[in-house]
């Protein structure tokens, strides 16, 4: 399935990311790429098997609740957020510069570093750089 959408690549992630969340809820999606133009999703089944337009009409018409559930799951879930917190850590001097650590030990300085202000920068950073909230809620909200 191919959502054509000309938005640029970081509104694109965030866009990508919640529809991808809204259609793996239904079971729907594989895996899915995206590029400044367009969102690309391998769904688990043909498109001849689904009824395609009550997928996009699903998506197209999502309400607030909706929403802003799917936004709060991409901040939980889909931001990489270890990864800012390593650099951050080491910025304030909670952890030694130049550490290797693989994904599962970047993992765990999420909870290492919650409700710390390393946290809120990690957050703030990640939203800075890897999403566009406020413009895939107008998006959705046409």
């Amino acid at each position: 399935m191919i959502v054509h959408a000309a938005f640029g690549e970081v509104v694109n992630v965030t866009l990508g990311d919640l529809l991808e969340e809204l259609l793996a809820r239904k079971h729907l999606v594989r895996f899915w790429w995206t590029d400044p133009y367009r969102i690309l999703y391998e769904l688990v089944a043909d498109t001849r098997e689904l009824d395609v337009e009550a997928v996009v009409d699903d998506l197209l018409r999502i309400d607030d609740e909706t929403l802003e559930g799917g936004v709060q799951a991409l901040l939980e879930d889909h931001l990489p957020l270890g990864y800012y917190m390593k650099f951050i850590a080491e910025r304030f001097g909670a952890i030694r510069r130049g550490l290797t650590m693989g994904e599962g030990e970047m993992n765990s300085l999420e909870v290492r570093f919650a409700n710390t202000p390393i946290a809120d920068e990690a957050v703030r950073e990640a939203l800075l750089l890897h999403a566009d909230f406020e413009r895939v809620r107008e998006i959705i909200g046409k």
